[in-house]
C-alpha cells in the first residue's frame, strides 16, 4: 500500500524539473508543477517554501496538518519514491477566485520502486492561497490506484 501512497505524489511531476522561478509567483499551476519537481529532485528546501505552514495533507485517508509534520514524517520517502518515476499526464483542471486557486490532474505513473514495478492512475488536488511572496499550498489531497492489466 505505501507504492500507492506515495504514488499520488507523482502527480506533481507535471513539468521539468526546475528550480522555482518568479512566473511560480503568480501563477498557481506554476507553483504546482515548482512543488512537484521540487519533490522529484529531493530539494527540501523548495517544497517547504511552497507549502503553506498550516497545510492540510490527506493521502489515503491519512493526515499530515502541517509543513513540518510532513517534512518529518513522508516528505523523504515521497522524494526517493518519485526519483525513480516516470508521469504522463492524462489531464489538468484549474481555477482561481481572488486569493484562492485549484490545480486538479490526473495522470499515469509507471517505474519502478524498491525493486518493485508500478503501473498506477493517480489524481491529485491542490488548493492555494496567494501570499505576499507567491502562491502557497494550503491543502494536498493525493490518491491513486493500479492500472487494470491490459490496460494502455
Amino acid at each position: 500500500m505505501h507504492r500507492y501512497l506515495i504514488a499520488g505524489l507523482t502527480l506533481m511531476l507535471l513539468c521539468a524539473a526546475a528550480p522555482a522561478t518568479a512566473r511560480d509567483a503568480v501563477d498557481p499551476v506554476a507553483t504546482a508543477d515548482a512543488f512537484g519537481a521540487a519533490l522529484a529532485r529531493g530539494d527540501e528546501a523548495a517544497v517547504k517554501q511552497l507549502l503553506a505552514p498550516d497545510v492540510l495533507i490527506y493521502e489515503f485517508g491519512g493526515e499530515e496538518s502541517s509543513r513540518d509534520e510532513y517534512a518529518a514524517h513522508h516528505m523523504k520517502g515521497d522524494m526517493a519514491f518519485l526519483a525513480g518515476m516516470k508521469i504522463q499526464v492524462i489531464d489538468r483542471k484549474h481555477g482561481a477566485n481572488g486569493n484562492l486557486a485549484w490545480v486538479a490532474t490526473r495522470s499515469r505513473v509507471t517505474g519502478t520502486y524498491k525493486d518493485k514495478p508500478l503501473d498506477s492512475y493517480s489524481t491529485e488536488s491542490l488548493v492555494l492561497r496567494r501570499a505576499r511572496d507567491g502562491w502557497r499550498i494550503i491543502h494536498v489531497q493525493w490518491s491513486s490506484r493500479p492500472v487494470a492489466p491490459g490496460t494502455k
